[in-house]
């Protein structure tokens, strides 16, 4: 019975109840009254209704959502992707997303790329990166670096020695603490050497026999840097001179040859290939490797003849200008003491006569 009491009392509570209350000593307290604007505003009593779980959206997620889980699909997109998408979509590591070209781009900041290279630092699906004319500073090389650090291999560095064959920015490469390149990256890099002439200083440690070419091409470099700078002709150890002259060579020797061959009996000419084709080829690139040293031997002793010739002229120059200039002067300096002196024997001479003079006027 006291239970049921209870909860009709909590009911009518809960209610509202309107009826009078009684006081302590039996006094009937007076029923509070509810205005109408404040029995408008009160709110139903009704229970809201629940809400439903939504149901998992089965739509591919859109260029600006956040990824929820690495993997799968990029989103589709229609615009030109930016570097903050870029970034997201690195850091989703959608499976199909491989090649990165955020070239040319005028939005891209140091930041941007920064932010780049730490989500390079766990995605492992994107294989190609295009930063090219994006005027971006040291510090997001570094970044670069750091994200590269402990991971290129021999291919990875081939592939940075084949594209040095366009660049004229880069002056110092630093590679310690990679694998070591294989003989067909150093292959690379020396053929990369023939166009490029502005790599000064590769550090990194090598046990290969290449190592010795590649120290020449470097040691090429500086000294077309050095001639560049005191104004010198370097064009004797300018590859792309080099290959100029080649292919004029080339012109001249192919027209002799089509001459020659035209005048010369079929069998003759059948023979001469068959005994081209017959020779070593080893022997051959050994005899070129080792003309190709010569000739350039020759012409690094020619500049170096050359500047030092140079360098004694103008030494000779100079000091013929000073000894002239100083010659000058002291003829200069002889005038000046002779001119003078005969000005002043020349007032003593009229003071002479002056005094004499008065003298004789005198007496």
């Amino acid at each position: 019975a006291k239970e049921e009491a209870q909860a009709k009392a909590k009911a009518d509570e809960n209610k509202g109840d309107d009826t009078p209350k009684r006081t302590m000593s039996g006094r009937l307290l007076p029923t509070p009254t509810k205005s109408p604007a404040a029995a408008r505003k009160q709110p139903p009593t009704s229970s809201p209704p629940t809400k439903k779980p939504a149901a998992p959206s089965s739509k591919p997620p859109t260029e600006n959502s956040q990824p929820t889980q690495r993997g799968g699909p990029k989103p589709k997109r229609d615009k030109p992707l930016t570097p903050s998408v870029a970034i997201q979509w690195l850091n989703a590591n959608y499976d199909d997303f491989t090649t990165l070209d955020l070239s040319k781009s005028s939005t891209i900041t140091n930041d941007h790329a920064i932010k780049i290279a730490k989500a390079l630092e766990t995605n492992d699906k994107l294989i190609e990166l295009h930063l090219c004319s994006v005027r971006l500073t040291n510090m997001v090389a570094k970044a670069m670096a750091d994200m590269l650090r402990y991971k290129i291999d021999s291919d990875g560095i081939q592939a940075i020695a084949a594209a040095l064959k366009d660049n004229t920015g880069l002056i110092e490469l630093t590679l310690f603490k990679n694998r070591e390149p294989g003989e067909r990256a150093l292959s690379t890099l020396i053929q990369s050497f023939e166009y490029n002439t502005t790599l000064l200083k590769i550090n990194w440690r090598l046990t290969s026999r290449q190592s010795f070419a590649i120290t020449k091409k470097l040691g090429r470099n500086v000294e077309i840097k050095r001639r560049k700078e005191n104004g010198m002709d370097y064009s004797d150890i300018d590859p792309a001179s080099r290959r100029e002259k080649q292919v004029e060579g080339a012109g001249v020797r192919g027209s002799a040859a089509d001459q020659s061959v035209e005048s010369k009996p079929k069998e003759r000419v059948v023979d001469a290939v068959a005994d081209v084709g017959n020779k070593s080829t080893d022997d051959k690139a050994k005899q070129e490797a080792e003309a190709k040293a010569k000739k350039e031997a020759d012409e690094k002793a020619a500049a170096q003849a050359k500047a030092k010739k140079e360098a004694e002229e103008k030494a000779k120059k100079e000091a013929e200008d000073k000894a002239k200039k100083e010659a000058e002067e002291k003829a200069k300096k002889e005038a000046e003491e002779k001119a003078k002196k005969e000005a002043e024997e020349k007032a003593k001479k009229e003071a002479e006569e002056k005094a004499k003079k008065e003298a004789e006027e005198k007496a």
